[in-house]
C-alpha cells in the first residue's frame, strides 16, 4: 500500500512514520525543503504529481483543502484524509475516545479530562490539536482504555470512519472567516464530530451552538447551562437538577470547561469529586491565563491562546484590576467592534502590535502602536504602577508576526523575564 502525506511538520513526519512502520510506502511531500529523520521515506518537494501516485493522501492539519494538486486528487478518485482519522486506523477497537472541540477552552477541557480519569486510576491517552499529534500516541493507547483528544474545525473537515463515544462542543462563535466560506460553514465543519455516531454514544452540547443550524447526530445528548442537564449557579455545579460540586471557585471563563468535565463523568461513572480535587491542584497550561512574574507589584499574565474576540472579551472582563494591556496580530476576517469596545471599556493603557494595530488605532485614539512585542512590554513597564496587570492577550491569530500563538507567548514571557533580571542586577 502507498500512502502520500501533505505537510512536513511534526503531524506530518509523525503520521508518515506511523503507516512506515505499519508497513505502507511513504512519500511526505511540502512547499518548503525540511530537515526529516525518516529513513525510508521519500520526500516530495512542492506537492507534484508524484504524490498522486498513491491509494490515498494524508492532510496535515494546516494543509488547506482546496489546493489544485487535491482537485485533481478528487478527479482520479484518490481519497483524501486527516492524520486524526488516519491515525484513529491504528487504534485498539475497544479504544474510549473522548473528542473534544469549540471555539474556545478546548485544550483546557481536555487536559483537565485526562487529569480526572488519570486520577481515577484508569489507562488514558491524551492528544490532538494541542500539540501532540495522535500518530505520536497512537501505540501508548491501551485496549479498552480514555483516549482524549482535543479535535479543531481543520482536523474534522478530512474524518471519514471516526467516531467518538463523547463528543463535547463547548462553545461557538465566528472563527476562522479567512479559511471558511461564512459562519454556517464553520459550523459544519465542527458538527462532523458527531456524524458517525450512534445511540450507544454521547453528545455533550452548549445549547446555544444549535441555535445555529440542526445538529443530526444519534447520539444521546447532554446540554451544558441548561438547568435541566448541566449549569452552575453561585459557585454550585449541578446536574440533573441535583446539586454535584459546591464551593467551586473558578472565573467565569473557566466554568464551562469544568461543566463538560462534568458531563463526561457523569457518562463514565466516576466520581464527581475527583473533579474538585483536580481543579483543586490545577496550575494552568502555558499561553493560558499565565502569570509569568510579578515585577514591582505589577503582575504579568501571558494570554497568548486568545486569538478571537469572544475570548477577548470574556478576559478582559474577568481582570478586577487596572489593566495594560498589549493586543493585535492576524485578522481573520472577523468583526473587530467586540473588541474595539472592550479596549474602551476595560484597558488603562492598550499597546497595539502585528497588522491589526492601525486598524485598531483608528478606532482607539489613545493606543499606541508598538514596532514589536519586546517594545510593547518595555512601554507597559514604563506605564505600569503597583497593583496593575500587564496583559498579553491578543485576540487575534499569531502569524504575522510568529510562528504560532506559542512562540508569540514565550517571546512575551522572554522580554518579561529579562527586564525582572536587569531590575534585579541593578540593585
Amino acid at each position: 500500500m502507498k500512502a502520500s502525506v501533505l505537510g512536513a511538520g511534526r503531524s506530518g513526519q509523525s503520521v508518515a512514520k506511523l503507516l512506515m512502520d505499519k508497513g505502507y510506502k511513504v512519500v511526505l511531500s511540502d512547499i518548503v525543503v525540511k530537515r526529516l529523520q525518516l529513513p525510508g521515506v521519500e520526500f516530495d518537494l512542492g506537492h507534484t504529481e508524484r504524490i498522486l501516485d498513491t491509494d490515498f493522501i494524508v492532510l496535515s492539519p494546516g494543509i488547506p483543502t482546496n489546493l489544485p494538486i487535491l482537485q485533481r486528487a478528487h478527479e482520479r478518485g484518490i481519497p483524501i484524509y486527516g492524520e486524526l482519522e488516519v491515525s484513529s486506523w491504528f487504534l485498539p477497537t475497544d479504544t474510549k475516545i473522548i473528542a473534544i472541540t469549540g471555539t474556545n477552552g478546548k485544550t483546557t477541557t481536555a487536559y483537565l479530562t485526562y487529569e480526572v480519569i488519570k486520577a481515577a486510576g484508569y489507562p488514558v491517552v491524551i492528544a490532538g490539536n494541542m500539540g501532540i499529534p495522535l500518530s505520536e500516541r497512537v501505540n501508548d493507547v491501551k485496549a479498552g482504555g480514555y483516549l482524549v483528544l482535543e479535535v479543531s474545525s481543520f482536523q474534522l473537515e478530512t474524518i471519514d470512519k471516526f467516531r467518538p463515544y463523547i463528543g463535547v462542543w463547548l462553545n461557538f462563535v465566528p472563527e476562522h472567516l479567512d479559511r471558511y466560506r461564512d459562519v454556517l460553514d464553520y459550523w459544519k465543519a465542527k458538527a462532523r464530530l458527531f456524524m458517525n455516531q450512534t445511540s450507544t454514544d454521547f453528545a455533550i452540547l452548549n445549547k446555544d451552538v444549535e441555535s445555529y443550524a440542526t445538529l443530526n447526530t444519534d447520539a444521546q445528548k447532554l446540554y451544558l447551562h441548561d438547568v435541566d442537564h448541566i449549569y452552575h449557579k453561585d459557585g454550585t455545579i449541578y446536574y440533573g437538577g441535583k446539586p454535584i460540586l459546591s464551593n467551586i471557585h473558578a472565573p467565569v471563563y473557566m466554568m464551562e470547561n469544568l461543566l463538560a468535565v462534568t458531563g463526561i463523568v457523569s457518562i463514565i461513572k466516576l466520581d464527581y469529586s475527583l473533579i474538585k480535587h483536580v481543579f483543586s491542584e490545577w496550575k494552568g497550561l502555558p499561553h493560558r491565563m499565565e502569570l509569568v512574574a510579578e515585577i514591582n507589584g505589577v503582575r504579568f499574565i501571558n494570554n497568548s491562546m486568545c486569538t478571537n474576540p469572544t475570548a477577548f472579551v470574556k478576559t478582559l472582563e474577568s481582570i478586577d484590576s487596572p489593566i495594560i494591556l498589549i493586543a493585535g496580530g492576524k485578522n481573520k476576517n472577523l468583526d473587530i467592534t467586540p473588541i474595539v469596545e472592550a479596549i474602551k471599556r476595560y484597558t488603562k493603557h492598550t499597546l497595539l502590535i502585528g497588522e491589526t494595530a492601525p486598524l485598531i488605532k483608528s478606532y482607539v485614539d489613545d493606543a499606541e502602536i508598538m514596532e514589536d512585542l519586546p517594545t510593547a512590554v518595555k512601554r507597559a513597564v514604563e506605564l505600569a504602577e503597583p497593583g496593575d496587570v500587564v496583559l498579553l492577550s491578543p485576540g487575534f491569530a499569531s502569524f504575522d508576526m510568529f510562528r504560532d500563538f506559542a512562540h508569540r507567548g514565550e517571546v512575551f514571557r522572554d522580554a518579561v523575564q529579562k527586564i525582572k533580571s536587569a531590575m534585579q542586577d541593578a540593585r
